[in-house]
């Protein structure tokens, strides 16, 4: 699928559209080089990144999270605060 998309000739999804748009003049080589091996690693090895860390994040008490809302911590705070601690081995057992 990931080819069918980079393709490098005009039948590339992603050259089609950029040359309709007129974005460039000429096809670009999208496949065969570094940001294309970039793009297959990443969607082959997501899932073992998400499904460790969702088994992690689904065992957090969501009481933690209102009880930071209720004591004025802000989303962000308590993503940082909370959460992340939280699901600290979901993220080492991802990474590894």
């Amino acid at each position: 699928a990931w080819m069918v998309l980079l393709d490098s000739s005009e039948l590339g999804l992603i050259n089609r559209v950029l040359l309709a748009v007129g974005l460039v003049d000429a096809p670009l080589q999208l496949l065969y080089n570094q940001g294309a091996v970039l793009v297959g690693m990443v969607f082959s090895y997501l899932p073992f990144m998400v499904l460790p860390l969702y088994a992690n994040l689904v065992k957090l008490d969501t009481r933690l999270l209102k009880a930071a809302a209720d004591l004025g911590a802000r989303p962000w705070t308590t993503f940082l605060h909370v959460t992340l601690p939280l699901s600290r081995r979901g993220i080492v057992a991802g990474s590894m």
